[in-house]
């Protein structure tokens, strides 16, 4: 992987994509003395997290948000985590928060030490040095909030800690109820720090008001996952809300379908916020490296074996049973070899650029997407389904089924909040939802061929916690339907 520069030399060229390279968090009192190095702590904070999530080898972003849910029945690389068997000797990298609290160590550092420089050295004043602070708390929510739904409970660390070695070891875990509150209470300051323009212009691919309350629409609509023993029903409101703000203040829009491709592509009307990666910004995976060729076959990789041997993942048959409409766009323009389930892939991710002229060699350019005007509307959909108000979310269903060619939904209520599920999975695989989807309705089992209700209620999906990190700590603990099955 090729650097644009390191963080502390970061220049304003290199402000809407994030360097590849290792950096350290800057933690010195002599660092903190321009906007530039505020600006560059943010920037490695975000770096952070996108390795955390890692893109190229391990695909842990897919692994926990999209493998899970059967997307892939079969294939070269059919793993457990794809059926959702989760067998581990218990030191595997999945298992492991600790990546997590590099992040949260970058962001607790940038909110208080941007917090005590002098506003007179932002370009502009207060406000300039509040929305540094902003992206910083949208990173630590951010984060916090994707290791409570794979964990369920961790350590709550806030406060600024100069060595990592030591990080999150020895600390009390914290419950899903107070890691989502302090989520957002960080993203409620954050929303009054930021606007709806994007810092240094970098459109889509760092924090504003769009993805702030993206986020938070999601945690409410997280806090009445149907297996809750009590469920506050202000919860859908409150998502909506959200919702009706990216609407009504944002600048987004739905890119038509034929232009469908132009989301992962990068920076569309339709993205709210998204991961760079830009080749030609030297910032890529190369062939093998990441996530992109995982997703293609050929000819788009374009080795002589791949025409025989079919992409390395096979869709599966449910997956395919999505698609039951035949005016379906989707089937169109996000995927090559519809038809024929052994040789089809997605097309969302086929931004390639070719290193030699046989085309066996290439480096991505695509950006992966975290959230986007569609998912919004189906958010609130299924939000207005749950109230018991129809006409509403079959509005925004609509919204996203016309652009997909499937016309108006003609169906009953009783099948509506099924409906939203299903064109979520139709509109957002491989977008890291889906098996989050399935936990928050309740289709986790109901979908599912493996998993069951009794599963479900144990809060099974949850992963287990690495071992080490039991050893390490003397307040973790294993997740509770694990306890009994791991590999020693």
């Amino acid at each position: 992987m090729t650097a644009c520069i390191g963080l502390i030399a970061l220049s304003t060229a290199c402000d809407d994509f994030l360097d590849l390279e290792p950096k350290n968090t800057p933690v010195g009192e002599a660092y903190w003395e321009t906007e530039a190095d505020a600006n560059s702590a943010v920037l490695g904070g975000y770096y952070k997290l996108r390795e955390t999530l890692r893109f190229g080898g391990g695909l842990n972003f897919f692994t926990y948000g999209d493998f899970p849910a059967q997307i892939w029945e079969s294939g070269r690389w059919a793993q457990n985590p794809f059926k959702g068997i989760y067998i581990y000797d218990g030191n595997g990298e999945l298992s492991d928060w600790s990546p997590f609290y590099k992040v949260i160590l970058a962001a607790n550092v940038a909110i208080k030490n941007i917090a005590d420089m002098p506003e007179n050295i932002f370009s502009g004043g207060d406000s300039k040095r509040n929305s540094y602070i902003g992206e910083a708390l949208f990173i630590r929510a951010f984060t916090y909030f994707y290791m409570t739904r794979i964990w369920g409970e961790v350590p709550l660390i806030l406060d600024p800690i100069e060595d990592a070695s030591g990080l999150a070891y020895d600390v009390p875990l914290a419950t899903e109820e107070q890691l989502l509150k302090q989520c957002l209470e960080d993203l409620t300051l954050a929303n009054s720090y930021l606007t709806w323009k994007y810092t240094a212009g970098a459109i889509n691919t760092r924090a504003n008001k769009g993805s702030v309350n993206a986020l938070m629409a999601h945690i409410y609509m997280w806090n009445t996952r149907a297996n809750k023993s009590t469920i506050d029903t202000k919860d859908f409101e409150r998502a909506i809300a959200c919702c009706d703000s990216i609407e009504q203040e944002g600048p987004y829009e739905l890119v038509s379908a034929e232009n469908y491709l132009s989301i992962w592509k990068g920076k569309s009307i339709e993205g709210i916020f998204e991961f760079p990666f830009d080749a030609a910004q030297k910032e890529m995976f190369s062939k093998n490296q990441g996530f992109v060729d995982r997703f293609l076959g050929y000819p788009y990789v374009n080795e002589l074996d791949m025409k025989n041997l079919g992409p390395i993942f096979i869709f599966s048959q449910d997956f395919f049973n999505l698609y039951s409409d035949p005016n379906d766009l989707r089937t169109q323009y996000l995927f090559e070899n519809f038809n024929n389930r052994s040789q089809c892939f997605t097309l969302k991710y086929n931004q390639i650029q070719y290193t030699n002229t046989e085309k066996t060699d290439w480096v991505t350019d695509n950006n992966v997407v975290i959230f986007r005007l569609a998912d919004i509307y189906l958010l609130r959909a299924e939000a207005y389904a749950k109230l018991g108000e129809y006409d509403k979310a079959i509005k925004y269903l609509d919204r996203v089924r016309v652009r997909a060619g499937t016309g108006n939904y003609t169906g009953s209520t009783d099948r509506l909040y099924m409906e939203i599920g299903d064109e979520r999975e139709r509109e957002l695989f491989l977008e890291g939802h889906r098996l989050y989807d399935w936990v928050r309705t309740g289709f986790y089992y109901q979908k599912s061929s493996v998993y069951s209700q009794s599963r479900y209620m144990e809060e099974g999906y949850l992963w287990p916690v690495n071992y080490r990190l039991l050893s390490a700590n003397k307040y973790a603990r294993q997740t509770p339907y694990w306890a009994d099955k791991m590999q020693n």
